[in-house]
Formats: C-alpha cells, structure tokens, sequence
C-alpha cells in the first residue's frame, strides 16, 4: 500500500503536474533518496550515480526535482545550521522522507536501519512545532542532528556502547558552547537519564516519552 501510494504522487504529483520528460531517471532519483533516510544529499554525487547508470538529466533538473518532492511531501531537505546563505548552498543537505513507513516499503534490502527510521520519526515530530530546522557541524566535525531557535536535538537509537555515547555527548557538548545554551536532548528508543556536563544538561529521553512530553507542553 506505501509502495502504490508513493507510485501515485510520483505520477500525479511530480510527472503530470510538471511535465517531466524522464520519468524513468525521476523515479530512479525518487528511490535513491529514499534508500538514503536522513542522509547527506548532493546533487553532484546523485547526477554521478544516475550517469554511471546510463541516465542522463541535468543537474538543474535535479535541483527542480528536489523541490517538486517537497512541494508534494513525498520528501523535507534540512540545510546545514549557519548564517552564510554561501555555506548553506555549498554544504549537502540531509533528507528526510515524509514518513518512516516509507522508508521500510521501499528499503532495498527489505528492512531499514532503526537509527535512520528513529532519526526521521524525530525530524516529523520536530517539523510539526519547528519549522526553522537544520542540521550542525561542530568545529570537531561531529554532527548535531537537528537544531532548531531553541533546542538541539541527537537521536540515536541506543547510546549504550561507550564510543556512540562519548560521540553523541561531545557533539552536543560542542554545540550548547558554540550556541550558548545550557540544554540538550539525546532521543533514544529506551534510555532515560540526565547526563551533567560542563555546559550544562543533556537529557536522554526515549522517543514514546519525549513525543507525549511534546504533545503535552
């Protein structure tokens, strides 16, 4: 059913109401963001790969199919956290499908990373209060999932492996010092605990936990 639904806002939301010419590279394009949740995406590396496979289509053509897609909210591009309007066009974007269940319809293996499904599940529920959101690179280079005017957010499935954790809190732990905030949020599948660092609090929250909270404040 998830697959036929994307089938149909692939047809009547992308190749008839824009006339795209290529529907065979669009629906190879449509699946590759697909099979990459909550991944880095550029347009560069994508025109590449389509080549490689013997399609052509122009890079402005995909610059327009990565907004039809979020015109028809099949697909959300998040930009990288900066004041530069420079550094956030030369920087990837990371891509989120509209909905986890997608992303499982359509995994090319037959099931999907549980970090990438957790981490969209976040981005959905975040997007619904936050619009203004992006993701942050530390000076370190380690990636803060989402930042929004008033939280920065990781969401990681399970931070029980001594370097996930470690990774996880030195990236917020970068990140609350460079924005000034004395709050941060780790969303997990089941861990709940407060973690008291130099900045400030990071909390650990489970996703059940941290949504009701969401929908209760």
């Amino acid at each position: 059913m998830l697959q036929d639904y994307l089938d149909v806002a692939i047809l009547r939301g992308l190749i008839e109401r824009h006339a795209i010419a290529n529907p065979v590279a669009l629906r190879r394009f449509v699946r590759q963001l697909m099979n990459v949740p909550a991944g880095m995406f550029s347009i560069h590396k994508l025109h590449d790969d389509l080549k490689s496979q013997g399609l052509t289509v122009s890079k402005d053509s995909l610059h327009a199919w990565l907004e039809h897609v979020q015109d028809a909210f099949v697909f959300f591009a998040i930009p990288i956290h900066t004041s530069s309007e420079r550094a956030r066009q030369r920087n990837p974007h990371k891509v989120y499908a509209v909905d986890p269940g997608l992303v499982t319809a359509c995994a090319r293996h037959g099931s999907a990373d549980v970090g990438q499904l957790l981490e969209t599940a976040v981005f959905i529920e975040l997007r619904r209060t936050s619009p203004d959101l992006a993701y942050a690179r530390t000076e370190s280079g380690y990636e803060v999932d989402f930042v929004t005017p008033s939280e920065l957010v990781q969401a990681c499935a399970s931070i029980e492996d001594p370097a996930t954790r470690e990774r996880e809190v030195r990236a917020l732990r970068e990140a609350m010092a460079s924005q000034g905030t004395r709050e941060a949020m780790i969303v997990t599948l089941a861990v709940d605990e407060e973690i008291r660092v130099a900045e400030g609090t990071i909390r650990v929250i489970p996703i059940w936990r941290w949504v009701i909270e969401r929908a209760a404040s």
